[in-house]
C-alpha cells in the first residue's frame, strides 16, 4: 500500500530524532577520546612545532622566530597551499618533516645567527638534509610572501605622505642587514653570484 505524505513525513522524523538522540548519546560516551584523538592529530601534523610550543608557548615561539602561534598560523595559511604542493609531489619517499615544521625550522634559521651544523643538532636532522631543506622551502615560499605582503614604496609617495626626513630624504630606505654564510649554489655564475658578498668574501644570504 503507498503511503501517504503524511506518513512519509512522520517516518522522516522519527528517523531524524533517533539519528539525534543516537549522536547526543555517542557525544556523551565518547566525547571526551574523540578530542583526544583530534588533539593527537593535530599534534603529531607538525610535532616539531608542539614539541616547542608544548615547552612554553607563545614565549618560546616568540624568542624562536619572533612569531606568536596565531601569527604562524597566519603565515601558515598564506604558504600553506605552495608549501604542501612542493613537499608531496613527485614519487619516492615523502619527506620525514611536515610542511609547517619546515616554515618553523625556516624561520629560526633565519633568525639565529648560527652554524647549519649546530642547526642541525638543535633540530635533530642532518646537516646537508636541513640546509637543502630551508633552501627548498625559501624558494617555495618567496614569490608567494613577496607577491601578498611586499609593497613597493616609491619617494613621490614618501613625500606627499610627509614621511622623509628633512635633511637625509632617503635615510626611510635604509635597512639593517645580517648575513649568513652558505655554500655556494649549484648553477651558472649569474645565479651564484647573487649569494656572493664581496664585503665578507664568501656566499650566504643577506637577511633585511
Amino acid at each position: 500500500m503507498p503511503s501517504t505524505a503524511t506518513q512519509v513525513i512522520e517516518r522522516l522524523n522519527r528517523q531524524w530524532e533517533n539519528e539525534t538522540s543516537n549522536l547526543v548519546a555517542s557525544h556523551e560516551n565518547f566525547g571526551d577520546v574523540a578530542r583526544h584523538v583530534e588533539e593527537e592529530a593535530s599534534d603529531s601534523g607538525s610535532p616539531i612545532l608542539a614539541e616547542y610550543i608544548a615547552l612554553g608557548g607563545d614565549d618560546t615561539l616568540k624568542d624562536m622566530i619572533n612569531f606568536s602561534a596565531p601569527e604562524l598560523d597566519a603565515l601558515w595559511a598564506l604558504v600553506e597551499p605552495a608549501v604542501t604542493i612542493t613537499w608531496t609531489q613527485g614519487r619516492g619517499r615523502k619527506p620525514s618533516v611536515s610542511g609547517k615544521d619546515v616554515i618553523f625550522i625556516t624561520l629560526t634559521v633565519l633568525k639565529h645567527y648560527d652554524t647549519w651544523q649546530k642547526h642541525a643538532i638543535d633540530f635533530n636532522i642532518g646537516m646537508s638534509m636541513l640546509e637543502k631543506m630551508v633552501h627548498r622551502d625559501i624558494q617555495t615560499v618567496e614569490p608567494v610572501l613577496y607577491a601578498q605582503l611586499v609593497k613597493r614604496v616609491k619617494m613621490s609617495e614618501q613625500m606627499e605622505a610627509g614621511n622623509t626626513f628633512t635633511n637625509y630624504p632617503h635615510a626611510l630606505y635604509a635597512t639593517d642587514i645580517k648575513f649568513k654564510p652558505a655554500y655556494r649554489r649549484s648553477g651558472s655564475f649569474t645565479e651564484q653570484k647573487v649569494y656572493f658578498s664581496a664585503k665578507h668574501k664568501l656566499y650566504g644570504f643577506k637577511i633585511k
